[in-house]
Formats: C-alpha cells, structure tokens, sequence
C-alpha cells in the first residue's frame, strides 16, 4: 500500500486530496498547525475509509527548525511515495504598494523553504523505491502578471522549483515525476470568495458572472487532478504545470485583447 503525506491537510484542498487518496486505499500522513481540524480531518477521512492507516502531525511548516525535525522524525519510521506541498502559508498581502522584505521573506518560508526541505527530506526514499510522486500546489496567480508581487513571486517559485528538479537524469530514471497543480477561483470555507458570498450574496453572484463563466471550482475538481497524478496512468507527465481555473486565465486575457 502506497504512502502519501500530504502538508496543509487539515481543511480546503488539502482535506479534499486526502480524502481521495482515502478511496484509492493509500495510507495517508498529514500535517496542519491546527490540531483541532487536524483531529475532525483524520475522522472524516476514517469514515470514507476504517482499512487505511492516517497518522497527524501538528506544526507550523512555516518554522524552519522545526518543519527539518518533524520530517526527518518522519522518514525514521515511514517511507513516503507521494509527497503533496499543499501548505502555503497565509496570503497576508503587503501594506506597503510594491516592495515589502518582510512580507516577501514570510511567504517564501511558508511557500517555498517548506516543500524545499520536504522534497530534500523524501525524494531519496522515491529513488531508492525506483517510483515517486511530488506535486506543489500553486496558484493560477503564477499565469499572470500584476497583482500582489511578493505572492505571485513565490507562487512562480513553486513551478520554477518542480520543473527545474523535473529534469534531473537520476529522477527520470527512477520514475520520480515532479508536476505542479494550480487552482483558480476554487471555493473552499476558508476562500475569500466563501466570505464574500456569506457575507453579500448579491456581490458575490455579481462578480461571478462578471468574471467567472464557467462559476466557482470545487476542492475535489483540484483533488482529481492530483490523484490522476499520482496515478501510473500520468508516469509520462512531468514537470508540468496544470491550471485548473476553469479557463479564466485565458477569459481574462481575452478581454485585455
């Protein structure tokens, strides 16, 4: 039975991909800095299926110290297949118009040293297994230009991070693949999109039909992709980075035209 440790787990995307991972019979390993959601995930996913072993680790990967030792007490008694870097950490967006160090250097912790370091810790035990998966959960953010320039510097880092290690002859010829999924509008309970619709429906449907066609996403159409993934029918895809946005990238640019 395949392994899969799955960070930011405890809610949204992360909860969702884990879920289905769940269905397929994968053991599952998860992570949040939440231990309450942690505990109401690991019930959730035990309902879909009581067969599975799903083991919860709290902490704040945005910590670099103490995201080295979790992993490494990790790889002492588990080896990983699949690796998900869903965590990203808060979007606290600057307050300050372009350049923000601090905010800059907040983010990149949550958003890239994390999976750096997870991808570091798990990838020898992919080789050694002869077969591994890892994917980064990004944003559709890295399509565009504009916009909040710390969060779509490192949301860009995350797919430059996957495809440059795509290419390394020891993975490829392993059977390592590294690919990159990044939602759009995806409606979660904690989006920004859910506050809007609790709190002005009208606005919310206003925006909707403005600049979403194809409506809001769900977290399962993100997780599908994901376990297609890490499935043997994707072992010919890597170093891809698959949008799921419903096309809006393009309904976008369409417009700018």
């Amino acid at each position: 039975m395949k392994k899969a440790l799955i960070t930011g787990a405890s809610k949204g995307i992360g909860l969702e991909i884990s879920i289905q991972f769940a269905k397929k019979n994968y053991d599952l390993i998860l992570i949040s800095n939440n231990q309450s959601n942690l505990i109401r995930a690991k019930k959730k996913i035990m309902s879909v299926n009581k067969n599975i072993h799903c083991k919860t680790y709290k902490c704040d990967l945005s910590d670099e110290k103490k995201t080295i030792k979790l992993f490494n007490n990790i790889k002492k008694t588990n080896s990983i297949d699949i690796l998900i870097n869903n965590f990203g950490g808060n979007h606290v967006k600057s307050k300050k118009k372009l350049i923000d160090h601090n905010n800059l250097n907040q983010l990149f912790k949550s958003n890239i040293l994390c999976s750096y370091i997870a991808i570091k810790s798990f990838v020898g035990q992919m080789v050694k297994s002869r077969w591994g998966r890892v994917i980064n959960i990004s944003s559709a953010v890295n399509q565009e230009l504009g916009g909040d320039l710390n969060y779509n510097l490192v949301k860009t880092a995350q797919v430059n991070l996957i495809k440059n290690l795509s290419t390394n002859i020891l993975y490829l010829k392993n059977n390592v693949t590294f690919n990159v999924v990044s939602p759009g509008a995806i409606l979660t309970e904690t989006s920004k999109w859910q506050k809007i619709l609790k709190n002005d429906p009208k606005i919310f449907k206003q925006i909707k039909n403005k600049h979403f066609p194809m409506g809001f996403g769900k977290a399962l159409d993100v997780a599908n992709i994901v376990i297609f993934l890490c499935s043997d029918s994707s072992k010919y895809i890597n170093g891809s980075n698959i949008v799921v946005d419903g096309g809006r990238i393009n309904f976008k640019n369409s417009l700018n035209s």
